[in-house]
């Protein structure tokens, strides 16, 4: 099972990086049955900007009627995301059912890049949040100036002839963080709205709050 969704970061200034959100699964009684984190996958969220969060349950428990979220975790502090460019990205459901995305992503900064990602989050036409995933190039380290393809697949339990439009994320390089503060809840907030979170198995009841 996976609860996907958004976190932005509304701190006044700078960065935050090792974002984390915890999901809370609770029975009719309101009696807690599970829990789990799901960290995002870019290094560093700038000001104002918002990224795609996924928490997979192995084994959620059967008794299990709503979750909540506790107030996000992270880190103060970080560089900015190094100069990348996506170019000819693509989306689209294959033979199997599943939702694919692939294009090229160009290094337009000064030095080399390790581990350089893409990061995709898929809507539907009302803006709910589908879909959380990400794939590294092809090439590593990417040199400056120089192009490499990405390719990620969308599997588990969706219909997927839903997805209206997705939003593709580039980042790279070791995360590298100047932190000021320790990890805490405030200036992150998750769109905790049933328009905006859901999980992956259409019927499941809304979270409360």
């Amino acid at each position: 099972m996976h609860i996907v969704g958004e976190v932005q970061n509304n701190r006044v200034a700078g960065y935050i990086g090792v974002v984390g959100v915890t999901a809370n699964l609770f029975n009719t009684d309101g009696q807690l049955v599970d829990t789990d984190t799901g960290y995002i996958t870019l290094n560093t969220l700038g000001q104002g900007d918002k990224t795609c969060f996924d928490i997979m349950l192995v084994s959620p428990p059967d008794d299990w009627s709503y979750y909540e979220f506790e107030p996000p975790r992270y880190r103060a502090g970080g560089q900015a995301p190094p100069a990348l460019t996506i170019l000819d990205d693509s989306g689209s459901v294959n033979q199997f059912g599943w939702y694919e995305l692939l294009g090229l992503i160009r290094n337009d900064s000064e030095r080399s890049l390790e581990f350089v990602k893409a990061v995709g989050t898929l809507y539907d036409a009302g803006g709910t949040v589908l879909g959380c995933n990400f794939s590294y190039v092809s090439i590593d380290p990417l040199a400056p100036g120089k192009l490499s393809s990405f390719k990620m697949a969308y599997y588990e339990g969706r219909d997927y002839s839903q997805v209206d439009s997705y939003r593709i994320q580039a980042d790279g390089g070791r995360p590298s963080y100047a932190f000021t503060q320790p990890p805490s809840g405030q200036g992150a907030t998750v769109a905790r709205l049933w328009q905006r979170i859901r999980s992956f198995f259409i019927g499941d009841p809304p979270p409360e709050g």
